[in-house]
């Protein structure tokens, strides 16, 4: 009655997983923790028995689930410094259109030499040296109004003080 005698598996649990649809079962057998799954062959009376010892199976799971482990650790650390690359070059420029925008502040209209990129910031960096390029326009576009003003003013003066060293 029994099929296997060293693992003591009988004809009634072969021919109960092999009309089953999940034809697998984890049992134990003396000490030792196995699977066993059976499967009836087509037009015969003959059955397919396979018997693994559960510790084979975690085994390749074991080494299955370190390599799994290694792989997302080695994506991480990839995508990590891929994210901080990325964020250092945009912070970058962001930091140097700062900083430029402060010597605005003070006085100083310098155009922003960047390398181009098609991003926001480059549009940002773009308006920011038209707006210096403006700024820097309507100072020297001021400077020459005033010194048309005092040049005016200056032959007004001199129009009536000619008159009086006439006399």
């Amino acid at each position: 009655d029994t099929l296997f005698p060293q693992y003591n598996v009988n004809k009634s649990l072969i021919m109960s997983l092999s009309s089953e649809e999940n034809n697998w079962i984890e049992t134990t057998l003396g000490e030792e923790s196995f699977w066993i799954g059976s499967r009836l062959l087509d037009s015969t009376d003959w059955y397919i028995v396979t018997i693994l010892p559960s510790k084979e199976v975690l085994k390749q799971s074991e080494s299955l689930k370190r390599n799994i482990i290694l792989i997302v650790i080695l994506v991480s650390t990839i995508a990590i410094f891929a994210a901080y690359a990325i964020s250092y070059s945009i912070n970058e420029r962001i930091r140097l259109l700062a900083g430029k925008m402060r010597d605005v502040q003070s006085g100083k209209l310098e155009k922003l030499h960047v390398p181009y990129k098609n991003d926001e910031i480059n549009m940002l960096i773009e308006d920011y040296n038209y707006m210096t390029q403006e700024m820097a326009r309507l100072i020297e576009e001021q400077y020459k109004s005033g010194q048309e003003l005092k040049n005016l003013e200056l032959k007004a003066l001199q129009a009536q003080i000619n008159p009086h060293f006439l006399y």
